[in-house]
């Protein structure tokens, strides 16, 4: 294994019972790559992640952690090199916030679990990072799903591996916490060095924050490659082909797929205002074109039909042509 290899898969299958789920994969990560593994529901994602450090035993093939078998490294030695963060929490409502990211440490920490100087340090660290101060003596009862999901993300900090491991980590996040959640895990792959494996449904959070990405397809083969490329080369529009929704490739959202859709122009010279009201008008069935009879001229705050009203708003001139 070259020295900047931190993990290594060989043919390897996985599943349950002796009835494989993924089979034949050969993947590999670097030191520092950041990951996000996306596929459909039920394509075996959270399957992977678990068997990737020994949670479920594979079925065939070989892991390698740092040139070493992962089947010949004990458990506590492994617990100092990966860490994972699964969306089944366990019972921990007893518990403080500081109570669970303490845990972090026990992989650290002599028999009689003792924390030294450095552990506290360490635990304080995890717990800044997150942005989990002002809860700190909170339960873990009294918290958000959202909230409790960082705490656990704390907790794997505190353990201080090399590769962190996490299965969907903005499941329970709004948009605001989800961006909040990916910067701070950009900064801990750039500024800490550390490797982050993390599996998302979120294809939109992928393409603007992911440097890297495995696309896992219904026939269990897994792509490698970045967002932007999953999205030229045609591989997410194939994947995701829906007889009521396409991947837009320019934009890289999926649109609703209309079978006869409007043409219309719009005039507008702010290029912002131009490109959501457009975002806008696809959603009830219009097009862009230069050459259409229906044109909408923005100025001063309005928008106007030719030849016909004017509205004050976006919603009032999209209710007139829905209506219409």
């Amino acid at each position: 294994m070259p020295s900047n290899l931190l993990l290594e898969v060989k043919n390897l299958s996985v599943g349950y019972e002796k009835k494989a789920i993924l089979s034949k994969l050969d993947l590999s990560i670097s030191k520092g790559e950041m990951i996000c593994l996306m596929g459909p529901n039920g394509s075996g994602k959270s399957t992977l992640l678990k068997s990737l450090v020994g949670i479920l035993p594979f079925l065939e093939g070989e892991i390698q952690i740092n040139g070493k078998r992962i089947d010949k490294i004990k458990q506590e030695e492994l617990s100092k090199i990966v860490s994972i963060v699964l969306t089944n929490k366990g019972d921990v409502q007893g518990l403080t916030v500081e109570d669970v990211v303490r845990l972090g440490r026990f992989p650290h920490t002599n028999r009689f679990g003792k924390l030294q100087r450095s552990d506290r340090n360490i635990i304080k660290e995890s717990i800044e990072t997150m942005n989990l101060e002002s809860i700190r003596e909170k339960l873990i009862s009294e918290l958000s799903d959202g909230q409790v999901q960082k705490v656990f993300i704390a907790r794997a900090l505190a353990q201080d591996t090399e590769l962190i491991i996490l299965d969907e980590p903005t499941t329970y996040l709004d948009i605001a916490n989800k961006m909040e959640l990916m910067s701070i895990l950009t900064n801990i792959s750039k500024e800490k060095g550390k490797t982050l494996l993390f599996s998302s449904h979120d294809w939109s959070l992928a393409l603007e924050m992911c440097p890297k990405a495995w696309l896992l397809d219904h026939s269990g083969t897994i792509s490698m490659g970045t967002p932007e490329e999953f999205l030229f080369n045609g591989t997410m529009q194939k994947l995701f082909m829906n007889e009521k929704f396409f991947l837009n490739s320019s934009s890289g959202r999926f649109c609703e797929l209309k079978s006869t859709p409007k043409e219309i122009y719009l005039d507008c010279e702010d290029s912002n205002i131009k490109y959501w009201s457009l975002h806008a008008l696809e959603k009830i069935g219009f097009k862009y074109a230069e050459e259409a009879e229906l044109r909408i001229y923005f100025a001063n705050g309005e928008f106007k039909i030719e030849g016909g009203k004017s509205f004050k708003s976006l919603s009032d001139l999209l209710l007139r042509l829905k209506l219409s």
